[in-house]
């Protein structure tokens, strides 16, 4: 893995612990969490090997939190594992089986407006958004049950590291209407990499919860394998911190 990408990672890294923090003092009942799930796509469990060894960020998330050295991952591949996530489900219950399968992808389809992760808290009360890279073959789709929806609008655009585009579609109390922009609403990004909207769209939902006391499930998966798709690390320019606000 080339030093930029670590530069990178820990880059990430330090962005999402902004919105951590954003998230950590917002009121709320105590029996109402607030849940941040942070997935780095295509990051194994060695972290790129020697990455510990020069990403502290990265280190001290890991030392400081529990690894599950037995999990076993419902499916080797990328799309039904993340299926899985959103679904609670086993690729073969939900259907989304291989990336990019056209059977899998419908069956995706069929059930991605009722039967996630952000549709069951919606339905119990939360504020829902969902940041990031979505499901192989359903990336410009704009599911339903979300109070947020900030995905990665297409492919190529969940793997441009810079330049990438998002959706920015809101909808109202119970996840089914728009209330904002409409599913063709995108935003391009210019010049930054992904992490860096994504990161400020995570403070964002948080800063916009916390005075009105509403429990929160923040969902960002962002891809940071690009050096597979192609991509020289070395080309990349530095990403700037993000600051974090007192």
């Amino acid at each position: 893995m080339a030093a930029g990408l670590h530069a990178l990672a820990a880059t990430i890294l330090a962005s999402l612990a902004a919105a951590a923090l954003a998230m950590a003092d917002a009121p709320g009942s105590p029996s109402d969490p607030n849940f941040l799930i942070l997935l780095a796509d295509d990051l194994e469990s060695d972290f790129k090997q020697d990455s510990l060894a020069i990403m502290p960020t990265l280190r001290g998330l890991r030392e400081a939190g529990i690894s599950f050295a037995e999990h076993i991952a419902v499916q080797p591949t990328c799309g039904p594992s993340r299926a899985s996530l959103l679904s609670g489900r086993f690729p073969h219950n939900h259907g989304y089986k291989l990336n990019n399968d056209a059977a899998s992808v419908a069956a995706w389809a069929a059930q991605q407006d009722a039967g996630t992760l952000g549709s069951w808290f919606t339905a119990s009360g939360y504020y829902t958004a969902y940041v990031g890279k979505y499901i192989n073959g359903l990336e410009g789709a704009v599911p339903l049950g979300w109070r947020s929806w900030q995905g990665f609008a297409g492919n190529p655009e969940t793997y441009s590291a810079y330049n990438a585009t998002t959706f920015n579609v809101t909808f109202d109390a119970d996840g089914t209407t728009r209330s904002g922009p409409g599913e063709d609403a995108e935003v391009r990004h210019d010049g930054v990499h992904q992490v860096k909207p994504s990161g400020l769209s995570e403070r964002a939902h948080a800063k916009h919860c916390r005075p009105q006391g509403w429990a929160m499930l923040l969902y960002m998966l962002l891809s940071v394998g690009t050096g597979r798709f192609g991509c020289s690390t070395s080309a990349i320019p530095p990403t700037p911190a993000l600051t974090v606000e007192a």
